[in-house]
C-alpha cells in the first residue's frame, strides 16, 4: 500500500507544521485556563506526528497505531459538531472538522485494508 503509506507519512508530518504555530500563538497571547491545555495539545501533536511517521514504515504491523489515530480524529469531528450545534465553534473550525474527518476515516479504512484485520481486531489490537 504505497499510496496509503505516503498519505500517513504526509498527514503525520503536517502535525509538525501545525504544532509550532499552535504553540507560538498560545505563547504570544497567553490566556489563563487555556494556556496549559493548548501547549499540551501542541506537544501531543508532535508526538502523534512522530508516531504516525514511524507507523507508516510498516503499515501492516503498526496498523493499530494508525487506526487509533483515525478514531481520535473522528472523535475530534464529533466534538466540533457538538460545539457548532451549541454555538461554541468558529467558522474556521469547520475546515478542521472536514480535514480531520476525511483523514480519520481514511486512516481507519486504510489500516483495516493494509492489515487485513477487522474494525474490532484493530480496536482491541488483536488479530491472526
Amino acid at each position: 500500500m504505497p499510496l496509503f503509506r505516503k498519505f500517513v507519512t504526509i498527514t503525520g508530518a503536517l502535525n509538525f507544521l501545525f504544532a509550532p504555530f499552535l504553540a507560538i500563538s498560545v505563547i504570544a497571547d497567553p490566556v489563563p485556563g487555556v494556556f496549559v491545555s493548548l501547549i499540551s495539545l501542541s506537544t501531543f501533536l508532535l508526538g502523534a506526528g512522530v508516531t504516525l511517521i514511524w507507523a507508516a514504515r510498516d503499515v501492516a504491523a503498526r496498523a493499530p497505531v494508525i487506526f487509533w489515530n483515525g478514531c481520535a480524529r473522528v472523535l475530534t469531528v464529533a466534538s466540533i459538531f457538538y460545539a457548532a450545534a451549541n454555538g461554541l465553534a468558529n467558522s474556521y473550525e469547520y475546515a478542521f472538522a472536514l480535514f480531520d474527518g476525511v483523514v480519520g476515516l481514511t486512516y481507519i479504512v486504510g489500516a483495516m485494508r493494509a492489515s487485513g484485520k477487522s474494525f474490532t481486531q484493530l480496536a482491541l489490537v488483536r488479530g491472526p
